[in-house]
């Protein structure tokens, strides 16, 4: 899969079964290992977790009978690509929100490290996919590949209503615009204190 390995084999006479993962074939260094199984059996099915995504690994599979005697086979596999973008959850201030500075924090979350941007714009013209196509832009972004993530807004030039959209993007370059369904987010920026009426 994406992160781990499962491997199946089987074996002529009952024998324990454990797994080595490494990205050199001589083994020299070892990045993974399975658990090893406590049972003699015919048939092992054993999983290494921790895995990076495309890489080649090189795996040695190992059995060691009831009197001590150790077999051995080695083969390779590729671990599947990342295809998937950041999922981007516990966004703050919300559509609709409103605050009061522009000093006031931007926040969020990604389920995988990533870098985002945000951007804010006083016309909320969209492409037919959802996203802001008409400037000027006011931006702020998030650079690390880091999975919370704390802006405090752009400068914007006056009070208002600004449409905005939150673009997120992993190591592997999938990336995802959010606040694009059923139209960007709306953010209302208001500075200007209660007047008192006499």
């Amino acid at each position: 899969t994406d992160t781990s390995a499962t491997l199946t084999w089987n074996t002529y006479m009952p024998a324990t079964g454990q797994v080595h993962i490494s990205t050199d074939p001589h083994f020299s260094t070892l990045v993974a290992t399975s658990a090893t199984a406590s049972s003699l059996t015919l048939t092992h099915t054993r999983t290494a977790q921790g895995l990076t995504l495309s890489t080649n690994y090189y795996y040695k599979v190992i059995s060691k009978d009831n009197v001590g005697v150790v077999a051995t086979l080695t083969g390779a596999f590729t671990t599947s690509a990342d295809t998937t973008p950041p999922k981007v959850t516990a966004v703050s201030p919300g559509n609709g929100g409103a605050v009061n500075s522009t000093s006031t924090a931007m926040i969020w979350t990604t389920d995988e490290p990533a870098d985002s941007l945000v951007k804010f714009t006083t016309n909320g013209a969209v492409d037919g996919a959802g996203v802001l196509t008409t400037g000027p832009f006011y931006t702020r972004s998030v650079a690390g590949n880091v999975l919370s993530h704390s802006v405090t807004l752009p400068t914007l030039p006056a009070d208002g209503t600004y449409y905005w959209q939150l673009t997120t993007k992993d190591p592997s370059g999938n990336a995802k615009v959010y606040n694009t369904t059923g139209g960007p987010w709306t953010l209302t920026l208001d500075r200007v204190a209660p007047g008192f009426t006499t």
